[in-house]
């Protein structure tokens, strides 16, 4: 009924699987928290268009990076030579020059990144063409303060965020399932407040439940519920 996705999830099927009308199947409740693109290439790589024809993992099958990857290079118009190798061993052969470079798509900072040290000879990659990214991407930067050993002090790293949904089924109203969906929600809104303070995560106290989600149709419980926090869609006060 309920799930925590990528907002690029539908660009993914649509263009990849070749999946039609899945925005009308599929909806949202919330926008939740963004996960930063991280491109880290071999010394050789300068750009993004240096990537043409070579060889790039973006992680396992089914991890964050395998769906948005794609997407990437090809609104770019990047052909690459995908790679689905694990974590570690896609950052092994980037540093033995197997492959030119690894994505991930992941809150900043994280380790992976962090505890490579300033001599290794790798760097993160910008994203350029922003416009061709905006219906579905926000975006975002990499600073010395994320990396201090991948970025120079003062230097910036632009780049582009996904944001995270908490997206459902688009039940039929006065279903079964449609009913457990809105009594999810119900309790969720009237008790939002209980998500903002300790022990929970400070991310939670981030979300605008009012956001929308490019690309994406908010679900009709969701909507029904906004008021009752005093919100309505657009309203980003």
């Amino acid at each position: 009924d309920i799930a925590f996705t990528q907002s690029d999830v539908l660009e993914y099927y649509r263009t990849q699987l070749k999946v039609p009308n899945l925005q009308d199947r599929i909806g949202y409740i919330l926008r939740l928290y963004n996960t930063e693109v991280h491109i880290l290439a071999a010394s050789d790589i300068r750009t993004m268009e240096d990537l043409r024809g070579r060889k790039v993992s973006f992680g396992p099958a089914g991890n964050s990076a395998a769906l948005t990857g794609p997407v990437v290079f090809q609104r770019l118009g990047i052909p690459i030579e995908q790679m689905l190798l694990d974590h570690s061993m896609g950052l092994d052969r980037l540093r033995k020059g197997e492959i030119s470079a690894v994505v991930r798509v992941v809150g900043k900072p994280v380790d992976y990144f962090s505890k490579i040290p300033a001599n290794s000879g790798l760097h993160f990659l910008a994203i350029p063409g922003k416009k061709v990214f905006d219906d579905i991407y926000a975006l975002a930067e990499l600073m010395n303060a994320d990396y201090p050993t991948l970025v120079a002090p003062g230097d910036t790293i632009d780049t582009i965020s996904v944001p995270t949904v908490l997206a459902v089924f688009n039940w039929a109203p006065k279903s079964e399932r449609y009913a457990r969906v809105q009594r999810f929600v119900e309790r969720m809104f009237e008790r939002w407040d209980k998500l903002q303070v300790d022990p929970f995560h400070p991310k939670w106290r981030e979300i605008n439940l009012a956001a929308e989600v490019p690309g994406w149709k908010r679900s009709g419980v969701a909507q029904q519920g906004l008021p009752t926090l005093g919100l309505s869609a657009g309203n980003f006060q």
